[in-house]
């Protein structure tokens, strides 16, 4: 049986010695088992010249009788670096014949660290599989605490905050907070301390990483986690951190302009018109023929069309919001209590909690989902951006600020492929997720180039990637789902679509039917997947006078089957029977929550898009809350899951985000996976597009067959596939569409 190199017992008179670093009882006694010689000259070699901390787990093994030690892994902690420490050309030597005779290292977080720190001082590259990272381990074992922490949403760093060596180490093992010092002379006090006492601190951190590894795998296999799987994803590991190593070529000199632009950036969060603030200025508008109410981009437009003839500038003009002034409290608190948000405050923390409420009620699994979202409500929209105008102006140097980018005009952001509870990839430093697509988001895109003169960007998109994952998991077969999925869903649905869009959008209906009933799929298609709505009623009030008359008003869908046809039996879950009330969908699509909207809402969602569950999505919804029930965790096919803890209606919902984002996520990830195997690293990952440095000179033809490999079906959700639209151009804005595969 293996036995541990190091170990800890809890008692409140331990303490830590420099003494080969390791704990021993105050009276010196060494509490660790006596190791034969063989391996024991490399464990020497560690301590001796680079104050690495190691530990290890090992069996015994008898030759001629003697026993000798044989580790089965070792852990290292190379964190004695940040005091100075510097590591000798032996030490790499030794650690690099080590892996060649069949051994394995495990770190925390090693792939970033204590593998390049070791393989530098040679200039070699140790194979990925010598390596085991106890918090990829951590990760899968704890997604359900993997949120972002920092006190800005816009900086993902903190999501990292949960898989911390401390906080992972804290939930396996009884250690004391090593990780600070406690201010006390820590030579003579015996404390741990990283600054002062550097071969105790990266022994005990090499100590907690390898019990993390192994104590979070026994949790891994109860949930039949695949050893592959994970494996995969420190292939994952490599491209992120290979991905940072690259970096991504910024255009400082479109930085600087753009930067100096300040009140363009807020023209481009809000909508107004500009208007003559004085008579002067009236009247030199009519003098030139010029309408007295001008966009901001008709100002710029007549002023050089009229030359030294035009002698306004934009201070001559006066702006007229067309929602409310982003100046204006009191306008603030005023629009967005017409649309059923109350706001005591409009300061940036206050708006960032707001908004997290908000994304979670509507589906999101968090701020940053927003910007990605299509169809986002209006005052939704509004608020998010609000929000961004108050997070320090969400000036361009949020991501492209001199903290970020280097001498060379590079910035290198981290990308976390343990950062998102969904298993989504997030990044930090800066935070590409969240520049903004829409808005003064899309003019900072343009400030991201190919890093030389011969090349050029190719960007792929997924196509309605969570709604196809979606449908995939109810059991529709992907090839009845043609290049735009929402089509498909109008054109398979018979007229229903175009009667609703004749009925609730008339004037929409009148000038393009086609595009009408697709935008009601469009809208309604998010909602329906994540359980938006859904509500729990308890058994004794089914029959209440409440109940049946909002079920007899049209304002609530409950699933029983005297009420919903199609069903086989009442949906039952979390102590009550499942239903809908149309309130989110209702601000969704038609901006508030009224009766006579909720009414309309649900209307669409159980009669048209639900209709009969042409889809199969609600039976597997039924399925997906039956699972949670009954085991408390939701899981993808893939093996990765995620504990719930809240309650029924929010674990509902959480849950089926986690299917149908997440399992999006890792597709995108197993594409990544598939262009490592080709040789080929993304430029960058950002929600459901790849983006690429390629050489010019390749035909449109040529460019689409890079992407094959993006059509190529899945091998971890069963064949699935989607297509992709591919656009190809000098910076990651001004991108050319050249056809969908």
């Amino acid at each position: 049986m293996p036995r541990y190199g190091r170990k800890y017992i809890s008692s409140p008179d331990e303490v830590i010695t420099s003494q080969d670093s390791l704990f021993v009882k105050p009276g010196g006694l060494n509490i660790f088992p006596v190791i034969s010689k063989n391996e024991k000259d490399f464990i020497d070699l560690l301590h001796n010249n680079s104050l690495l901390g190691i530990d290890f787990e090992f069996n015994t093994k008898k030759i001629n009788g003697k026993e000798y030690y044989d580790p089965t892994i070792i852990a290292v902690s190379s964190e004695a670096l940040t005091v100075g420490c510097r590591y000798t050309e032996s030490l790499a030597r030794a650690c690099v014949d080590y892996i060649a005779r069949g051994g394995r290292f495990v770190a925390h977080s090693g792939l970033g660290a204590d593998k390049p720190v070791l393989e530098g001082p040679l200039g070699v590259t140790t194979p990925l599989n010598a390596w085991e990272d106890s918090m990829v381990v951590h990760y899968y074992a704890n997604q359900a605490l993997t949120k972002t922490t920092s006190k800005d949403a816009s900086d993902d760093a903190g999501a990292l905050g949960y898989m911390s060596l401390f906080t992972a180490a804290s939930l396996v093992t009884d250690l004391p907070n090593w990780k600070n010092c406690v201010n006390l002379d820590c030579f003579s006090s015996g404390r741990v301390c990283p600054t002062h006492r550097p071969i105790d601190y990266c022994a005990v951190d090499s100590w907690a990483g390898l019990i993390i590894y192994l104590e979070q795998w026994k949790k891994l296999k109860k949930f039949n986690f695949s050893y592959d799987f994970y494996r995969s994803k420190m292939e994952l590991g490599e491209i992120c951190t290979t991905m940072q190593t690259n970096g991504v070529k910024i255009d400082t000199e479109y930085v600087k302009e753009f930067d100096s632009k300040g009140e363009q950036k807020k023209e481009l969060l809000f909508d107004f018109d500009l208007k003559p603030a004085t008579k002067k200025a009236q009247r030199e508008l009519e003098r030139l023929n010029v309408p007295l109410t001008l966009t901001p981009e008709e100002l710029r437009e007549f002023a050089i069309k009229h030359g030294q003839d035009w002698c306004l500038d934009e201070d001559d003009f006066e702006r007229a919001y067309k929602h409310f002034n982003p100046r204006s409290p009191q306008g603030i608190t005023e629009y967005f209590k017409k649309h059923g948000i109350t706001l005591d405050k409009t300061d940036k923390k206050y708006l960032q909690k707001k908004l997290e409420k908000l994304a979670v009620s509507h589906g999101f699994s968090s701020i940053n989902d927003f910007d990605s979202a299509e169809d986002l409500p209006e005052y939704l929209n509004n608020l998010y951006n609000l929000w961004m105008l108050k997070n320090e102006g969400k000036g361009i140097k949020a991501w492209f600020g001199e903290q970020y980018v280097d001498q060379y005009g590079y910035a290198h952001p981290r990308w976390l492929y343990t950062g998102a509870s969904s298993g989504r990839l997030s990044s930090s430093g800066p935070n590409f997720m969240n520049i903004p697509a829409r808005g003064f988001g899309e003019q900072l895109r343009k400030a991201v180039i190919p890093r030389d003169s011969s090349l050029e960007l190719y960007k792929a998109d997924k196509s309605q990637l969570e709604l196809r994952m979606v449908l995939h998991c109810a059991g529709v077969d992907q090839k009845i789902l043609g290049p735009d999925a929402f089509i498909s869903l109008v054109e398979q649905s018979g007229d229903d679509f175009f009667k609703a869009a004749k009925t609730y959008d008339p004037v929409k209906y009148e000038k393009d039917p086609r595009t009408a009933a697709r935008n009601i799929a469009k809208v309604f298609s998010h909602a329906n997947s994540y359980l938006i709505g859904i509500k729990i009623i308890p058994y004794n009030e089914l029959d209440s006078p409440r109940i049946k008359r909002d079920v007899e008003d049209g304002i609530l869908a409950v699933y029983r089957k005297k009420y919903i046809p199609w069903l086989e039996r009442d949906w039952e879950y979390g102590g009550g029977i499942v239903a809908f009330t149309g309130k989110h969908l209702a601000e969704t699509a038609y901006g508030s929550d009224t009766k006579e909207n909720r009414k309309k809402a649900l209307d669409m969602q159980e009669n048209v898009y639900f209709k009969n569950d042409r889809w199969g999505v609600r039976r597997w919804q039924m399925k997906l809350l039956e699972f949670i029930e009954t085991n408390g965790y939701a899981q993808h096919s893939c093996g990765s899951f995620l504990e719930l803890y809240s309650s029924p209606a929010e674990a509902a919902k959480i849950a089926a985000g986690f299917i149908g984002q997440g399992q999006s996520a890792h597709y995108m990830q197993e594409l990544m996976l598939n262009y490592r195997t080709a040789g080929i690293t993304p430029l960058l990952q950002v929600h459901d597009e790849l983006v690429f440095e390629q050489p010019k000179g390749r035909t449109d033809e040529e460019v689409k067959e890079f992407f094959r490999l993006m059509r190529e079906p899945s091998k971890l959700f069963d064949g699935f596939s989607a297509p992709i639209e591919i656009k190809r151009g000098a910076n990651w804005k001004d991108l050319r569409l050249i056809g969908k595969i």
